[in-house]
């Protein structure tokens, strides 16, 4: 039944595929017509001209609207397992095997725990240490763009250029540590890994260490018991109830403060300014 609904909805979607790009190449090519007709001159086509030339692709753009309805109703007749995925997640390994690094002396013993400690420390400098660059790029970057005098009597590309210029190598900076930092957490992660699991497998038996669990750990839990609150079904619907209330009611206050003050003839001036001066399809 598995293969049968992968084989069904692999050449489904292959046929939505080639059904989009073809409807959205027949648009182009009856946008191109519409300018064609009024002569390659802005505004000189008619919603006649636009209508008749829209009115030849109106059963291939229903059919695309039918095979999309077609493909949801087919993701519920033939639904797909998802693969389980077989990477191990590391991270939540180590918190797990943590609580039981047993006790132990000798020298694998001190070797290993002193490189779970290493490792910890790594991390923790890592952390720290993009933290500090991050902060210091975007304080530089925000004293570069919100000083008025850098934008003032220049053009507008040239403002452009000189913002990129100046701010787009602490942005790269920024990215290119982030990178580094998340290869340094990952190989830290496995090297502590690795420790831990002969940490355990050398100490069968004996009682487990009490002193081991990771500080950021006991943070993070602390903040999740103080937090239970929040997250039990009951609260969270009463807030979420609450929060939708009152983005519907702001919502609601803005739409009839629009109707009133005539906001939505403007935003239709600027819609139709949009599509027959921009796009060209008004």
């Amino acid at each position: 039944m598995q293969n049968k609904a992968k084989l069904v909805r692999l050449y489904f979607g292959i046929f939505l595929s080639l059904l989009t790009l073809t409807v959205g190449i027949l648009f182009i090519v009856q946008a191109c017509g519409i300018f064609a007709d009024a002569g390659y001159v802005q505004g000189g086509y008619t919603p006649e001209t636009i209508g008749t030339r829209f009115l030849y692709i109106c059963a291939p753009f229903f059919i695309w609207i039918a095979a999309i309805i077609a493909g949801f109703v087919l993701s519920l007749v033939y639904p797909v397992q998802p693969k389980k995925s077989a990477l191990s997640n590391n991270p939540l390994a180590l918190k797990r095997l943590t609580s039981k690094i047993p006790e132990g002396s000798g020298e694998g013993y001190d070797a290993n725990l002193k490189t779970v400690k290493k490792e910890r420390l790594t991390r923790f400098i890592t952390a720290i240490a993009l933290t500090v660059i991050l902060i210091v790029c975007i304080i530089i970057s925000c004293i570069y763009l919100f000083n008025k005098s850098n934008f003032k009597g220049i053009p507008a590309h040239d403002a452009m250029f000189n913002m990129f210029k100046f701010v787009g190598p602490f942005v790269l900076a920024s990215l290119a540590c982030a990178v580094i930092a998340v290869v340094i957490t990952k190989l830290s992660i496995n090297k502590e890994l690795n420790a831990v699991k002969s940490l355990i497998a050398n100490g069968k038996g004996a009682p487990v260490r009490t002193d081991m669990r990771n500080p950021v750990d006991k943070i993070t839990d602390k903040v999740r018991a103080k937090a239970a609150v929040l997250t039990n079904k009951k609260t969270s619907n009463i807030i979420r109830i609450c929060v939708v209330s009152a983005l519907g009611v702001l919502a609601v206050t803005f739409i009839i403060l629009g109707v009133f003050n005539g906001g939505i003839y403007a935003v239709w001036l600027k819609a139709k300014e949009i599509c027959t001066e921009c796009i060209g399809l008004g």
